[in-house]
């Protein structure tokens, strides 16, 4: 029996290895893309938290200043 009948090999559209995403092409535009996504989601969660951390401080020192 010839060895490659014994294990096909299946042919996927991407792969993640060591947390880096690889295409068919072997290009990293799906990659990059991943990773400016998660990028831009960090980002807005420190710009609503700083937003928030603000809003806090006005509210502390408005409450100082009419006490």
């Amino acid at each position: 029996m010839d060895r490659n009948q014994l294990f096909p090999l299946e042919k996927v559209k991407f792969m993640v290895d060591l947390w880096v995403l690889f295409d068919n092409n072997l290009t990293f535009s799906d990659h990059i893309s991943e990773k400016i996504y998660k990028a831009y989601s960090v980002l807005g969660i420190i710009k609503i938290s700083q937003w928030y951390a603000r809003m806090l401080k006005l509210q502390i020192r408005f409450g100082a200043h009419i006490r």
